[in-house]
C-alpha cells in the first residue's frame, strides 16, 4: 500500500558555504556534484534502479532499497566520493565542494512528491548538528565530513571492512533541535576526526590510527634503501617499511 513505511538507506548530501557562492557557482557546483555523486554510485555497483534521488538545492538526498548493502555507501561509496572531490578540487578550475554526508537507515514513506518520514528527519539533522559543521571546518584540506547514525555504526561499521577502519569513528552526540541522538563520525584522510574541543565529542584516540593525509612527511633513505615516514603531529612516531596496510585499512593494496 501507498501509506506504508519501505526500509532503506538514507543518505543526506550538504555542500558547505553554498550560501555564499554566485549563481553561475552554483550551477558549476551542482554540476561537479551530480557527476562525483553518480561516479560514486557506479563504483560501489549500485545502479540508478536500485536509489531513489531528490534535488536539494544545495545537496541531495538518497534512499538505497534495503537489498543494497550498507557496506557499500560507507564504504566505496564514501572514499570515491571523497577521492572524486579532491581530484576536481584539486584542478582549480572549479568551484571547491566540501561536503557534510549524513548516513541512517530507516523506514522512509514515498508518495508522488518524494519522500517523508522520522528517518530522513533524523539523517538530515545528522549533517545541521553544529559539531558537524565544525569538525568540517576544523579539517583543513579535507573534502568530506561524515556522520553515521548509530544503527550504522553498530550494524555495519563496527565490523569494519576494506574501505571501513572503525577506529577511524569518533562519537558524538547530535543536538538540534528536537533531536538528541548518539552519531559516530569520520573524516576521510584522518585517523582522528578533528572535532573541536568543548563539543560533545565522547571518543577513545587510539595510539595505533593512521594519520592523516597532511602529517606525513616522507624522510630520506634509512642508509638500506628504506624510506621512513614520519608524522609530525605526534599521532604516530614511525611507519614501518613493509606493512602493507594502505590508509583506508586494505590489505595488500596500494
Amino acid at each position: 500500500m501507498q501509506d506504508e513505511a519501505i526500509h532503506g538507506t538514507i543518505i543526506n548530501l550538504d555542500v558547505e558555504g553554498s550560501s555564499q557562492l554566485t549563481n553561475p557557482e552554483k550551477l558549476i557546483m551542482r554540476r561537479v556534484l551530480y557527476d562525483v555523486i553518480s561516479n560514486a554510485y557506479d563504483a560501489a555497483k549500485i545502479p540508478s534502479s536500485n536509489y531513489h534521488l531528490e534535488d536539494r538545492g544545495d545537496g541531495q538526498l538518497s534512499v538505497i532499497q534495503a537489498d543494497v548493502a550498507k557496506v557499500r555507501i560507507v564504504g566505496t561509496w564514501l572514499a570515491t566520493v571523497d577521492k572524486e572531490l579532491g581530484h576536481r578540487n584539486a584542478v582549480g578550475d572549479v568551484v571547491p565542494i566540501r561536503l557534510r554526508i549524513g548516513v541512517h537507515a530507516g523506514e522512509v514513506h514515498r508518495d508522488d512528491n518524494g519522500v517523508a518520514g522520522s528517518d530522513i528527519d533524523l539523517t538530515c539533522r545528522l549533517v545541521d548538528a553544529p559539531v558537524v559543521k565544525e569538525t568540517l571546518a576544523a579539517a583543513h584540506g579535507a573534502c568530506v565530513v561524515a556522520v553515521v547514525s548509530d544503527v550504522i555504526y553498530q550494524s555495519v561499521v563496527c565490523h569494519g571492512d576494506r574501505y571501513v577502519v572503525p577506529r577511524h569513528y569518533s562519537r558524538i552526540r547530535i543536538s538540534v533541535k528536537e533531536t538528541d541522538v548518539p552519531a559516530w563520525i569520520t573524516v576521510p584522510g584522518y585517523s582522528v576526526p578533528p572535532v573541536p574541543l568543548g563539543t560533545s565529542r565522547r571518543a577513545t584516540l587510539s595510539q595505533n590510527n593512521l594519520p592523516d593525509r597532511a602529517s606525513m612527511t616522507e624522510l630520506p633513505s634509512d642508509g638500506g634503501g628504506h624510506n621512513i615516514s614520519y608524522v609530525t603531529d605526534s599521532r604516530v612516531r614511525d611507519l614501518h617499511v613493509g606493512d602493507t596496510r594502505n590508509y583506508y585499512g586494505a590489505q595488500g593494496t596500494s
